[in-house]
């Protein structure tokens, strides 16, 4: 199947899909009795937020949450997702739970993005505003990467 078949990502259906996968997956976990943050809640997103796009192309969905520091030396925990197209493509979505840091949308290093994807929220504008809601969802679903005691991994939909 050609990759001018699949629909086009837009970071605006992105959003759409990340909210409800968030929504879908709080469900999900208290049907099946699964406590968060914990990789099995982690688990539990990755593969909803899988199934939900393989209308667009995508695999494969990949969750996990890192550590960092804002410029002005803050603690940040940011969650991350990888999705993989099957036409190879690949994107990674950064959210990090400061509102002065901004959302990184874009492919891996040396990997191609889905066509027609604007890689572009700026920290000022209306649409990073829009993502707010999204950037303490790591807090909920996965272990604090700053605990000493979490093994770090990678919730994974296959």
């Amino acid at each position: 199947m050609s990759n001018d078949l699949n629909p086009v990502m837009t970071l605006e259906n992105l959003r759409i899909h990340l909210l409800a996968t968030r929504d879908q997956g709080r469900t999900k976990m208290a049907e099946e009795d699964v406590r968060a943050p914990s990789w099995a809640a982690g688990d539990v997103v990755a593969r909803l937020l899988a199934k939900r796009l393989e209308t667009e192309g995508v695999i494969r969905a990949q969750v996990w949450r890192e550590a960092m520091f804002s410029p002005g030396g803050d603690n940040v925990r940011t969650l991350w997702f990888l999705l993989i197209w099957r036409s190879g493509e690949s994107l990674e979505v950064c959210l990090p739970d400061h509102p002065q840091m901004e959302i990184m949308v874009g492919p891996p290093e040396d990997a191609k993005s889905p066509s027609g994807l604007n890689l572009c929220i700026a920290l000022e504008g209306s649409e990073n505003q829009a993502w707010g809601s999204l950037r303490l969802w790591g807090a909920e679903l996965l272990p604090d990467p700053f605990q000493e005691d979490q093994n770090w991994r990678v919730a994974s939909s296959c």
